[in-house]
């Protein structure tokens, strides 16, 4: 019973929602999301990046969203990229164009997005396109989140405030192609990325996306302050986790409430 599922999760005395599979994603979070929404201030996404698609429909619109909240099409509501999820800027950027478009407001008033948040550049979706890349096929997007996550954990990673900064940005991103270039040479025998070309597109995206770009932790520790509610929209499902889910076939962030917590700032209890 979907309609009584919403109604016991959107409980008015409940601050803070979290919404997330227990499967193996597609299980309708996004229309959820959505409907309990109309009851709260805030929405969340916490984990992952453009390989989710939460779908919704309105008035037969279907909207997709990829790295947005999905309950941005209540109107009033303020959406929330937290620092664990993984950024593709032209995406993004597509997205918030794409939806003005459709006559739905977003504005940096309720669009905010960590500077701390890990950037999707093109030598990341650059490694599925080298025929070699993995040997066994265990079913990604082939979106390059993956790969981003591996650079976070190696502390080579290019974040939303570098991409928003042109003089770092620069810096970062030539440092980083020249590790990849000879990685690309030497692996697969396969010829570099252009510094030139990505940082004059990448510069441009960050312009675009820096008005919305702020400390997500510290603007949501103080909405619970002020007794906001909060939705916590999760991406994928648990059965893909990589700590819990049938290893190696799974995501590559933690769809789990303290995957949610850890990648919100949102505190666990």
């Amino acid at each position: 019973d979907t309609l009584g599922l919403m109604q016991a999760i959107a409980q008015p005395e409940r601050q803070l929602t979290a919404i997330l599979g227990i499967q193996w994603g597609d299980e309708g979070k996004g229309k959820i999301t959505d409907t309990v929404t109309q009851e709260a201030d805030i929405i969340v996404r916490a984990q992952g990046g453009n390989n989710a698609a939460h779908a919704v429909t309105v008035d037969g619109q279907k909207y997709v969203f990829r790295i947005l909240p999905s309950g941005l099409l209540q109107p009033g509501k303020v959406g929330v990229i937290g620092h664990g999820t993984v950024v593709d800027p032209k995406i993004l950027v597509k997205e918030i164009e794409d939806l003005r478009q459709r006559g739905v407001l977003i504005s940096p008033e309720n669009l905010k997005i960590s500077g701390n948040a890990h950037v999707t550049l093109p030598y990341h979706t650059r490694l599925y396109a080298l025929k070699d890349f993995r040997a066994k096929e265990i079913g990604t997007t082939k979106r390059g989140v993956g790969p981003v996550y591996v650079d976070k954990m190696s502390r080579i990673g290019i974040r939303i405030s570098e991409l928003v900064a042109p003089e770092l940005l620069a810096k970062r991103l030539r440092e980083n192609l020249a590790q990849k270039n000879q990685e690309y040479d030497a692996l697969f025998g396969s010829d570099g990325l252009d510094f030139d070309e990505i940082y004059a597109e990448y510069r441009a995206l960050g312009e675009s996306l820096r008005p919305f770009v702020t400390d997500t932790t510290a603007y949501l520790t103080d909405a619970l302050q002020a007794g906001k509610r909060i939705v916590a929209e999760g991406a994928q499902a648990i059965g893909l986790d990589m700590d819990h889910g049938p290893y190696p076939y799974n995501t590559s962030s933690s769809p789990t409430t303290a995957g949610l917590s850890a990648g919100s700032g949102l505190p666990p209890q």
